[in-house]
């Protein structure tokens, strides 16, 4: 059985040994998740500043977990579930026409 350092506080060390932490399941099959949905679901307000009185909008993403056997990843370092993949798909496809039609004068 593996053991853990652990500090809570300045001064208050422990040990903790056992069986290690399983990971959690996949949200759509019984293996375990190794990543996390990067689907982009609705804007969140986000304070910028401790006083909160700016806010800006910001991407929240899906964050499901997912297997390997169950992410979908179009692009280097992104990973989305099958149902934010068609979204995605269909969102990165209306950019790039919007781009095109910027191009032609």
């Amino acid at each position: 059985m593996p053991c853990t350092p652990i500090k809570h506080y300045p001064g208050v060390r422990g040990v903790v040994c056992g069986p290690r932490p399983r990971s959690k399941p996949c949200a759509f099959c019984p293996r375990a998740a190794s990543r996390l949905c990067d689907g982009v679901t609705r804007k969140a307000a986000v304070p910028t500043d401790p006083t909160f009185e700016d806010v800006a909008l910001q991407d929240s993403t899906c964050d499901k977990r997912l297997c390997d056997r169950c992410s979908r990843s179009p692009e280097d370092g992104k990973d989305y579930c099958p149902g934010c993949a068609p979204a995605e798909s269909i969102r990165r496809r209306a950019i790039a026409a919007a781009m095109l039609l910027k191009a032609v004068p």
